[in-house]
């Protein structure tokens, strides 16, 4: 399913289920619960801790079905909720750095599984399973509106219009946003490279 399907389709459930379709709903979770643990795994960078909050976006897109009106693009609605579950926890246990290290949600695949397939020599497997591990740590690391605005926009393809309608803000800030996480992320990584080239890797 393409994501202009995916998105029709959840518009198309979710009226369904606005006017009580239970089944429509059930269709709906089946539908977005990767994409959603996703980019909540993304955000905080907690896999186990992610399936919590997913719940809890499923529980207030219930809340909000008999409300639910098309005016937006679907996935664009639900990942503003994803949005406001995720900074509303983060902002309620203070700043999170724990990482899961065994579990990746992307794509259904185990990270180590997919290094393991994508890189043969053990030693430039570690280098490049390392570099991922930095990158996640530097986007991690971003204020929560940027980091937000940096899944949305590079993990799940969103444009500058509908990231900006997911955060509630404009597309100005957005590119802003957008720039200012990238180069963060950047000077992060370089300082990382620095140090393990002085460090004689």
């Amino acid at each position: 399913m393409t994501k202009k399907e995916r998105a029709n389709a959840g518009r198309d459930l979710m009226l369904k289920a606005s006017r009580g379709d239970m089944k429509a709903f059930e269709d709906l979770v089946s539908i977005f619960q990767k994409p959603v643990l996703n980019t909540i795994y993304r955000y905080l960078g907690d896999a186990s801790f992610a399936e919590d909050l997913a719940q809890e976006v499923f529980l207030r897109i219930f809340q909000a079905r008999k409300r639910y009106k098309p005016l937006a693009k679907f996935e664009t609605w639900v990942h503003r909720i994803v949005y406001n579950v995720v900074v509303n926890e983060a902002q309620y246990r203070g700043r999170r750095k724990a990482m899961s290290l065994d579990v990746c949600i992307e794509g259904g695949h185990d990270r180590k599984e997919f290094m393991a397939g994508s890189v043969t020599d053990p030693l430039e497997r570690l280098e490049t399973e390392e570099l991922h591990l930095k990158v996640r740590e530097s986007v991690l690391s971003l204020p929560p509106n940027q980091r937000m605005a940096v899944i949305l926009n590079k993990y799940e393809d969103m444009s500058y219009q509908e990231v900006a309608a997911a955060l509630g803000t404009s597309v100005k800030a957005t590119k802003s946003m957008l720039f200012r996480a990238r180069e963060k992320v950047k000077s992060k990584l370089e300082r990382y490279m620095k140090s393990e080239v002085s460090n004689g890797m």
